[in-house]
């Protein structure tokens, strides 16, 4: 409920804190407030759905708690997130983010290699395809292709 509420919160201040300018506009493919109110409106709606989700599903009186070393389970996919921030600027952004969730899959028990693939390719070029392309957005492309492309 906290997300939605900062959501909204935010969603209501982005007219004052997003410039719209004032010679050029139409040259430009998107508003700069475009993807501020995507991102906002997601995550209010998400929020929501965090929020109501726990009173829809049926929940047994006393959860039990969970065995073996919970915090490994959870340092691991945080030193994963920090090495793939701080890969972007080596190897770009789409090369990183299908390493990342490789790892990803496999850190969490995936060990079915097609689906692994799949995910490593489809995810990342449909990143490619929606930022780069459509919306004109340039992602980082790392130092490895900078003399490729």
């Amino acid at each position: 409920m906290v997300a939605t509420a900062i959501s909204l919160v935010m969603l209501a201040l982005v007219p004052s804190q997003v410039l719209e300018p004032k010679f050029g506009a139409r040259s430009i493919a998107f508003s700069p407030k475009t993807m501020p109110v995507i991102a906002l409106t997601l995550m209010a709606i998400l929020g929501a759905l965090m929020a109501i989700g726990p009173a829809l599903a049926r929940q047994d009186p006393e959860p039990s708690p969970p065995e073996g070393l919970p915090q490994i389970r959870v340092l691991l996919p945080i030193g994963l997130m920090v090495a793939f921030v701080a890969s972007i600027d080596q190897i770009g952004l789409v090369l990183a983010s299908g390493l990342c969730i490789t790892a990803l899959a496999y850190l969490f028990g995936n060990r079915n290699a097609w689906v692994i693939a799949i995910l490593a390719t489809a995810v990342p070029g449909a990143i490619w395809l929606i930022f780069a392309r459509s919306l004109r957005i340039f992602l980082p492309e790392g130092r490895l292709f900078e003399g490729l492309l």
